[in-house]
């Protein structure tokens, strides 16, 4: 009897506890506020507030000195120090606010202080982009910032 028993009893319990594919985990959101996506982009998923550092090559000098620095409330400071013979010759700084960009969520677009530049946003570094397709400006990795500290 007690063998029978187990055999009924058993079954019902892993009937009981299986959940059907449609009755996933379900989480009770007031009437009032709407569905936040879950959708994963450079801004919610990556630590992307920081300092990046590179050098860009540069037509009439040796190379340009790049830092962007990445502020949590979307600010930015953007400076690029011209080296000529080793050396300084000229820095220009650019400060101001940037977006992560609808359409592609991996870019941010700098405000018109910078011109609107966009850089592609990755784990770790960030890429200069083109400002008008976001494609990358160059088959080489010659325009990319890496980060160097968390801010």
């Amino acid at each position: 009897m007690k063998k029978i028993l187990v055999f009924m009893l058993v079954p019902a319990f892993i009937l009981g506890c299986v959940q059907s594919p449609s009755e996933g985990p379900t989480s009770v959101v007031p009437s009032d506020e709407k569905a936040i996506p879950t959708l994963h982009t450079a801004e919610n998923s990556l630590d992307w507030e920081g300092i990046y550092e590179g050098i860009f090559p540069c037509a009439d000098c040796e190379g340009i000195n790049v830092r962007l620095i990445l502020n949590y409330d979307h600010t930015y400071i953007l400076e690029e120090s011209y080296i000529e013979n080793g050396s300084v010759v000229r820095t220009q700084e650019y400060e101001g606010s940037f977006h992560f960009d609808e359409t592609n969520p991996a870019h941010i677009r700098l405000d018109s202080n910078a011109d609107q530049r966009v850089f592609f946003i990755g784990e770790n570094f960030a890429q200069a982009r083109d400002r008008e397709t976001g494609e990358p400006l160059s088959e080489v990795s010659t325009y990319i910032l890496n980060k160097i500290s968390e801010q």
